[in-house]
C-alpha cells in the first residue's frame, strides 16, 4: 500500500512538472508570435508611410 502512494505522488510530481514545462513553452512560442506579429506590423505601417 505504501509502495502506491509513493508511485502516486511521484507520477502527479512528474506531470506537474511537465506541464509547467509546456506552459512555459507556449508562453515562450506565443511571445515569439507577438513580437513577429508587432515586427510585421510594424514593418507594414512603415513600408505605407513611405
Amino acid at each position: 500500500m505504501e509502495m502506491w502512494i509513493i508511485l502516486l505522488r511521484s507520477v502527479t510530481f512528474e506531470t506537474e512538472k511537465i506541464s509547467e514545462i509546456i506552459i512555459k513553452y507556449k508562453m515562450k512560442n506565443s511571445m515569439k508570435n507577438m513580437n513577429l506579429l508587432s515586427a510585421l506590423l510594424m514593418g507594414g505601417v512603415l513600408s505605407l508611410g513611405l
